[in-house]
């Protein structure tokens, strides 16, 4: 069985990393982990990007709607003072070729 370090060695180790990974290595032993927790955590992990990706799918469609509405609104709104800037210029034309009284 494998005897822990004591607190003085620990310091020594803690010097040098390498050191520290064999004083881990030591100290520790691994584990296998349940199957019902491996799955739970693969199923939350792998849920969890799918809602991302699902919220990033919204706010791009939300952006691009946005968007569009904007410019559709400019559109109509620059075709709005085109068309009354085209018949300001007529009037004063025609105004212009009046024969004055």
């Amino acid at each position: 069985m494998k005897e822990k370090m004591s607190l003085r060695k620990m310091i020594e180790y803690n010097s040098n990393l390498d050191d520290f990974e064999v004083y881990l290595s030591e100290s520790l032993t691994p584990i296998n982990p349940r199957p019902e927790f491996v799955n739970e955590l693969k199923q939350r992990l792998l849920g969890s990007k799918e809602r991302r990706i699902d919220r990033n799918k919204v706010l791009r469609y939300s952006v691009f709607g946005t968007a569009g509405v904007v410019s559709t609104l400019i559109l109509i709104v620059t075709s709005i003072r085109t068309v009354m800037t085209v018949m300001g210029t007529i009037r004063m034309l025609r105004r212009s070729d009046a024969p004055v009284h």
